[in-house]
């Protein structure tokens, strides 16, 4: 199967917390699809790698309602 590479621009964004993470996170972790998606997210605030994830992990447990346990997390983190 080929790669694939998902580009979000707003990546710190609101829309990204509540929206683009958890609908990639479905995909993924809960229905299997896009085994081969990478995901680079592009933001004008400056955050290391650990704080955006953080963050976005953060995010999906309290605006989305989704409670990833940690292999499935790290799965989507990962990428």
């Amino acid at each position: 199967m080929r790669h694939c590479t998902l580009v979000i621009f707003g990546g710190t964004g609101d829309l990204t917390k509540r929206k683009l993470i958890p609908a990639v996170y479905r995909l993924l972790c809960l229905r299997g699809h896009l085994p081969n998606l990478h995901v680079i997210a592009v933001g004008r605030r400056e955050k290391t790698d650990e704080v955006f994830r953080e963050e976005m992990l953060a995010a999906m447990r309290s605006e989305s309602n989704l409670h990833p346990d940690a292999s499935q997390w790290a799965g989507l983190a990962d990428r």
